[in-house]
């Protein structure tokens, strides 16, 4: 099995993003969610209009004592995708069967994707977990929060698992 890294150039996620739209708002939506909200990749499959909280136009979204928002572009499309069902029904279910879609057909999706646009990495949930913990961390959210969010021991766990070297030791100089 090959490692997953984050996609740490916007370029490329952008990329990502303009294929998903461009292939069905079911798809793009399971792609933004597991991008913006790392919960584990069942949780998500899972999800049910019931599950969702909206507050001032956004989808919130709860982990690990964190409130993570959907952007407000992508809130709006997933409001309107979610009108049709009920409140019982899997937001991400096979079109054929009704089900939710399968760990292995999430994979299946993301291959395609990274297949498609000639993706020198592996494309899988866990590379979209990493890439929200990367650049959560880029934008300045606390490795001890990025820490906290995604379950990990230690904040060494949080460096590897965004493929990010530790922060080096402060020079600090006293002049007394």
């Amino acid at each position: 099995m090959n490692k997953s890294y984050p996609i740490k150039d916007l370029d490329r996620l952008n990329d990502y993003k303009s294929y998903f739209k461009s292939k069905s708002t079911r798809d793009y939506l399971l792609f933004m969610i597991a991008l913006n909200v790392p919960l584990k990749v069942k949780d998500i499959l899972l999800l049910t209009p019931r599950d969702l909280v909206m507050k001032d136009a956004q989808f919130i979204f709860f982990v690990n004592d964190f409130k993570i928002r959907l952007n407000v572009s992508d809130s709006a499309l997933l409001s309107d995708y979610i009108q049709p069902l009920s409140e019982d029904e899997y937001l991400f279910q096979s079109s054929r069967t009704k089900a939710p879609l399968s760990r292995q057909q999430f994979n299946r999706i993301l291959s395609a994707a990274a297949k498609q646009l000639e993706s020198p990495y592996t494309l899988c949930p866990n590379a979209l977990k990493k890439t929200f913990a990367y650049h959560a961390y880029v934008q300045g959210i606390h490795i001890m929060d990025i820490q906290h969010i995604l379950g990990h021991q230690s904040k060494l766990e949080t460096f590897a698992f965004i493929d990010v070297l530790p922060e080096s030791k402060r020079d600090i100089q006293l002049n007394l």
